[in-house]
């Protein structure tokens, strides 16, 4: 059985190089040694470690998939934001809200696409999928996430990773990169984007997924930080959205203790399976 496993986790390229010349008793430099292994656990995990605690605005990126024209897959960018109305009390610049302007560029530069969101205290947090209508190739894609408050000069900027694997013709199911959720207190009954992966007990999570192809069965799951199951039910559903299978799974986050957990989408056609892994953290 083949399997592919895709995180939500920002993908690092490191870069190992060799010793470059021979000592002087003539010995060969020693090969260079291969990066270890990240286990697709570990790499969905390290989405939690890049948190920026202090930012008014927090942002993430990732990859998706979309039905082009005679049903031909193409990938998209995805960016989320999300203001957190807190800072707002500690500081009154970010009292109306904040500006947030997305700049998408491939490798050496080329731009893709720019947009521009507004967040306030009723209106906290986007999904946008760029280029819009369009798609991008196989490769590498930087972000630049840039968040200022409204009606001020001053800002922030970030640049969040994101890299589209190359896909053979005919290769399926394309599973991409999962969008996190979130609903709570302060939602109603509302899903909203979630830029900031910390929940509360109260909240209940949500994450979806792009599926594109044919998929025999979608499954979702709930396992803690080891990558083990956990037993608690998770609500999953499908939708179409112009062509592209969703499939969506929701946890109520109450019976669960502080602490770091997956979500788990596998989508399977064949010998074929796919998955991909959404972390997220509870926090006291």
């Amino acid at each position: 059985m083949r399997v592919r496993s895709i995180s939500a986790a920002v993908i690092a390229v490191v870069a190992v190089a060799a010793a470059s010349s021979v000592s002087s008793q003539g010995e060969r430099p020693a090969s260079p040694r291969a990066a270890p292994a990240v286990s697709p656990v570990t790499d969905a995990l390290s989405a939690l470690s890049k948190d920026r605690r202090n930012a008014p605005v927090r942002g993430r990126a990732g990859y998706t998939w979309r039905v082009g024209p005679g049903r031909t897959p193409l990938a998209a960018i995805w960016v989320a934001g999300e203001f957190d109305a807190g800072v707002a009390t500690h500081d009154d610049q970010w009292e109306n809200g904040a500006d947030v302007f997305l700049e998408v560029t491939a490798t050496g530069g080329s731009p893709v696409d720019v947009a521009h969101q507004t967040l306030t205290r009723d209106s906290r947090s986007f999904v946008v999928r760029l280029p819009a209508g369009g798609g991008v190739g196989p490769g590498e894609y930087d972000v630049r996430f840039t968040a200022k408050a409204s009606g001020g000069s001053l800002g922030s900027t970030e640049t969040l990773h994101v890299m589209v694997p190359k896909v053979a013709a005919g290769e399926e199911p394309l599973v991409g990169q999962p969008m996190v959720f979130r609903r709570g207190p302060f939602t109603g009954l509302a899903w909203v984007p979630a830029g900031d992966l910390r929940f509360r007990r109260q909240e209940h999570v949500k994450v979806e997924t792009a599926v594109v192809g044919a998929a025999a069965s979608a499954t979702i799951r709930l396992l803690d930080r080891t990558g083990s199951a956990l037993p608690l039910p998770v609500a999953s559903s499908e939708h179409d959205e112009g062509g592209c299978r969703i499939v969506s799974g929701e946890v109520t986050l109450a019976p669960l203790s502080a602490g770091d957990y997956l979500l788990e989408t596998t989508v399977t056609s064949g010998a074929t399976t796919c998955r991909a892994l959404a972390a997220f953290r509870i926090v006291p």
